[in-house]
Protein backbone atom coordinates (compact mmCIF):
# COMPACT_ATOMS: atom_id res chain seq x y z
CA UNK A 1 0.00 0.00 0.00
CA UNK A 2 0.53 3.67 -0.38
CA UNK A 3 0.61 6.44 2.25
CA UNK A 4 -2.48 7.22 3.17
CA UNK A 5 -3.67 10.01 5.86
CA UNK A 6 -4.60 7.70 8.90
CA UNK A 7 -4.13 9.06 12.43
CA UNK A 8 -0.50 8.63 13.28
CA UNK A 9 1.46 10.46 11.12
CA UNK A 10 0.56 9.43 7.58
CA UNK A 11 0.92 11.64 4.52
CA UNK A 12 -2.46 13.32 3.04
CA UNK A 13 -3.10 12.91 -0.16
CA UNK A 14 -2.87 16.07 -2.30
CA UNK A 15 -3.82 16.81 -5.69
CA UNK A 16 -1.23 16.43 -8.14
CA UNK A 17 -1.94 19.72 -10.20
CA UNK A 18 -3.45 23.31 -7.94
CA UNK A 19 -7.14 24.23 -8.25
CA UNK A 20 -7.68 27.03 -10.82
CA UNK A 21 -8.49 29.69 -8.05
CA UNK A 22 -4.70 29.45 -6.97
CA UNK A 23 -2.89 31.34 -9.57
CA UNK A 24 -5.19 34.22 -9.15
CA UNK A 25 -4.89 34.19 -5.71
CA UNK A 26 -1.23 33.97 -5.37
CA UNK A 27 -0.52 36.94 -8.38
CA UNK A 28 -2.96 39.35 -5.78
CA UNK A 29 -1.42 38.40 -2.94
CA UNK A 30 2.13 39.34 -4.95
CA UNK A 31 0.54 42.76 -6.22
CA UNK A 32 -0.43 43.44 -2.98
CA UNK A 33 3.36 42.86 -1.29
CA UNK A 34 5.56 44.04 -4.33
CA UNK A 35 2.51 46.67 -6.34
CA UNK A 36 5.41 48.50 -7.98
CA UNK A 37 7.18 45.59 -9.35
CA UNK A 38 4.47 44.73 -11.80
CA UNK A 39 1.74 47.79 -11.33
CA UNK A 40 0.03 45.94 -14.74
CA UNK A 41 -1.56 43.30 -12.42
CA UNK A 42 -4.00 45.81 -10.44
CA UNK A 43 -6.48 45.76 -12.07
CA UNK A 44 -6.55 41.62 -12.21
CA UNK A 45 -6.00 42.12 -8.31
CA UNK A 46 -8.68 44.96 -7.62
CA UNK A 47 -11.34 42.42 -9.05
CA UNK A 48 -10.13 39.30 -7.23
CA UNK A 49 -10.61 41.42 -3.88
CA UNK A 50 -13.82 42.61 -4.70
CA UNK A 51 -15.08 39.26 -5.25
CA UNK A 52 -13.16 37.28 -2.87
CA UNK A 53 -12.26 38.94 0.03
CA UNK A 54 -14.14 37.94 3.08
CA UNK A 55 -12.87 36.36 6.37
CA UNK A 56 -11.68 33.29 4.66
CA UNK A 57 -9.12 34.75 2.21
CA UNK A 58 -8.48 38.35 4.41
CA UNK A 59 -5.96 36.99 6.19
CA UNK A 60 -3.57 36.73 3.38
CA UNK A 61 -3.80 40.79 3.11
CA UNK A 62 -2.79 43.25 5.58
CA UNK A 63 -4.97 46.37 6.15
CA UNK A 64 -2.21 48.89 5.27
CA UNK A 65 -1.42 46.98 1.77
CA UNK A 66 -4.93 47.10 0.79
CA UNK A 67 -5.32 50.70 1.25
CA UNK A 68 -1.69 51.91 -0.99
Amino acid sequence: GGAEAGGSGGVPHLPRTAPDTLAPLVRTVGYCMQAKLNPGLRPEAEAWLREHLDPTTQHYFKRRRLQS
